[in-house]
């Protein structure tokens, strides 16, 4: 319960309007100042209690308290049952009960408690996107292999082949004129055996 602005209790400067606001000054209060509204003869605050917030076993409690620091435990307390009340008195989940199910023998099977959900909306797709992802070509490969550049490529190899051919001849030539014929059988060897190699890898780049 809250005081009106006009029935506040004024303390030094601020305004005190309900239990709370007055617990949280008296914890910061120095006892000079508590001793100005409470003493033996008067409590000022138990006053204020009882008449403007209506509260009148609290104001008792209050006038009962012989220091400051069981006062403020007096309205802690009364500050931790209030709120122990008003959990109480939240509103709860709806909750779905459904009514026991009686199994073929006419035994009654286990009672499920559910709380209430709410469907998820499930959003489709639009199928005109779906039309044209279903058009959509897949990307093609860019490359040296690729078909586009097979013709070429081949071509380019086959005139490779013709230069080593010309180039074999004007070796064999070379050989037989300043080498000696072992030395020229030994090349030979060698040569046919990288025409070959050149041959196989031909046949693997161009199936």
């Amino acid at each position: 319960m809250d005081a009106p602005d006009d029935k506040a209790f004024v303390l030094n400067d601020k305004r005190l309007h309900n239990l709370n606001e007055l617990l949280i000054e008296l914890k910061m209060m120095d006892d000079e100042t508590y001793s100005r509204f409470v003493s033996s003869k008067h409590n000022y605050f138990a006053d204020w209690v009882l008449h403007v917030l209506s509260q009148k076993d609290l104001a008792e409690g209050m006038r009962k308290s012989s220091s400051k620091k069981n006062l403020i435990e007096l309205l802690e307390s009364r500050k931790g049952r209030v709120d122990a009340i008003e959990i109480f008195k939240a509103p709860k989940k709806d909750v779905l009960v459904t009514e026991p199910a009686v199994n073929e023998n006419g035994k009654e099977a286990a009672v499920h408690t559910t709380e209430a959900a709410v469907p998820e909306k499930k959003t489709e797709p639009q199928k005109a996107d779906q039309k044209n992802l279903l058009q959509q070509e897949p990307p093609k490969k860019k490359g040296l292999f690729s078909t586009g550049h097979k013709e070429p490529v081949k071509k380019n190899i086959e005139q490779e082949l013709e230069k080593i051919e010309q180039d074999e001849k004007q070796i064999k030539e070379l050989i037989y004129k300043h080498f000696s014929r072992d030395m020229a059988k030994e090349f030979m060897y060698g040569m046919a055996l990288g025409i070959i190699m050149g041959l196989i890898l031909s046949r693997i780049i161009l199936p």
